[in-house]
């Protein structure tokens, strides 16, 4: 495995987390990164630095999906390859215990027990956090401070602000950013070096009209959405077509399942190998078809977030 080299912001950021955790070991730190620019190395620097000063830490690094799960694992290893590391995870069929475990949400809540004593709780993803108690972060949150009142919960994410509840630092679990780079400055700083790639994006002519859907928690309403993008749908893949020649692969959100799999049937009908992929499909199926559209087998995916 090739070690990737750290870069200037990325000790920065960990110099800086690493000052919160001493300086005020009884807080919770948040640090915020944008999207692209190694947050999973960021933090395995942090955790294998954690490790070598204090060799019997143990710590858990948790997402909410799986392929994240696995990313954050192996960026550790890039960082320190010899790390007592495992995986707990339904869905990448590993149900490790280590002394630092990269874990699914959805896999350890309620399945506290088996780990034990947890010092540092790494939470990546951190905006997904609800200020709801019975939502799943705060119930591993809770069930692990009562076997470790002391430890500390470090939030690591492209956004600290959360829809319908405001600055994460508001929520109650963490009480500041440690580390923000995520500013209009320090994103534009980040294009002039080169660290992330200056987006293209080409003007279109199919839009939706949002004024007449309904907001509803901070949301759009979904079923408003949907009917206010069936009037656009043929048109706007259509544009992805015709402006899309010069692209090596075409990644497309959808509102919902049934406007998924219509995207993908429709282009592929256009001439265009495509496939839909949502949360209702089996998962195995899932991971061929990003298998596929990694390998440049798929040039169009239809997405859904799950």
């Amino acid at each position: 495995m090739t070690k990737k080299k750290t870069r200037d912001y990325q000790i920065s950021a960990s110099t800086a987390l690493w000052n919160s955790l001493h300086n005020t070991p009884d807080k919770d730190p948040l640090v915020v990164m944008p999207t692209g620019s190694g947050k999973s190395h960021t933090m395995g620097v942090v955790a294998g630095g954690l490790l070598q000063t204090y060799p019997h830490v143990r710590i858990m690094n948790v997402v909410h999906v799986k392929e994240l799960v696995k990313n954050n694992y192996e960026a550790l290893l890039e960082v320190l390859p010899t790390a007592p590391a495992g995986i707990y995870s339904s869905g990448l069929g590993r149900k490790e215990v280590r002394q630092i475990t990269f874990a699914g949400i959805g896999s350890v809540v309620g399945k506290e027990k088996p780990f034990g004593r947890i010092d540092f709780l790494f939470v990546d993803e951190a905006h997904r956090i609800s200020d709801k108690d019975a939502s799943s972060y705060q119930k591993l949150i809770r069930a692990l401070r009562a076997t470790n009142p002391q430890m500390i919960v470090i939030g690591f994410t492209a956004t600290d602000w959360r829809m319908g509840s405001g600055k994460l630092t508001d929520s109650g679990i963490f009480d500041h950013v440690c580390y923000d780079l995520g500013s209009g400055e320090a994103f534009l700083w980040m294009l002039e070096q080169g660290y992330l790639i200056r987006p293209t994006p080409k003007a279109t002519q199919s839009r939706v009209d949002a004024d007449d859907i309904s907001i509803r928690k901070g949301e759009f309403d979904a079923t408003e959405a949907a009917a206010a993008f069936d009037l656009i749908i043929e048109p706007a893949i259509d544009e992805i077509i015709a402006k899309g020649q010069d692209r090596d692969a075409w990644l497309i959100f959808a509102q919902s399942i049934e406007h998924t799999e219509i995207i993908a049937e429709m282009i592929s009908d256009k001439g265009y190998p495509a496939a839909a992929i949502h949360s209702k499909m089996p998962e195995k199926q899932r991971d061929r078809i990003l298998e596929d559209f990694l390998a440049g087998h798929v040039n169009v995916s239809g997405g859904l977030a799950c």
